[in-house]
């Protein structure tokens, strides 16, 4: 397995490797499950007579970008636990296996992780910060599979800073065929 070895502003060296793109779709799976992709509300349009979705909801716009950012934080997580290790910690430093990290954890009134991966994974959350840990993130994502801009362009997909309504600015009938896919008899309102 090859290692790419980072070293953080703190002076922390990480060796980072390939981790697995199946454990992130196990843990995107398991993230619906616990807290489910918001759907757009469903606004009534008087001009078809029925209920569409409106994905330029605020609220469901934040939503969204909220939900995206618990699956980035769940990868990064992930992906420390199972694709890094340390190299060095600069003696100044405090280590996440010293009884010293345990006493800030408590100061912050943060529980401790129980296992040794955990408190491993909450370390470098702490101590590997701001712009170091964008790179870290991104650079354990690209060596998953998942490359930077894809990351942004599930993002843009979700948040496109372009408005866009219902219609999307096409005509109701292209060639005699209504473009909404939704049969005529189906159309009408809801009873």
């Amino acid at each position: 397995m090859e290692k790419e070895r980072v070293e953080m502003e703190t002076g922390i060296v990480l060796n980072i490797w390939k981790g697995s793109a199946l454990a992130l779709d196990s843990a995107t799976e398991a993230l619906k499950k616990s807290d489910p992709v918001p759907e757009p509300p469903m606004v009534f349009s008087q001009e078809k007579g029925r209920d569409e979705e409106n994905p330029n909801d605020p609220a469901y716009r934040r939503a969204v970008m909220n939900w995206n950012a618990r699956l980035i934080v769940r990868y990064f997580q992930l992906l420390i636990a199972t694709a890094s290790e340390i190299v060095f910690v600069p003696e100044t430093m405090i280590k996440h296996d010293s009884d010293e990290f345990l006493e800030v954890l408590e100061v912050g009134g943060i529980p401790p992780q129980k296992t040794s991966i955990g408190l491993y994974v909450q370390w470098v959350s702490m101590y590997v910060t701001g712009a170091d840990q964008r790179t870290l993130g991104t650079q354990l994502l690209a060596l998953a599979g998942v490359s930077e801009a894809s990351v942004a362009e599930s993002e843009a997909t979700f948040l496109g800073d372009e408005e866009r309504d219902t219609d999307q600015d096409v005509p109701d009938n292209v060639n005699g065929r209504d473009r909404d896919h939704v049969p005529v008899e189906t159309s009408g309102p809801r009873i």
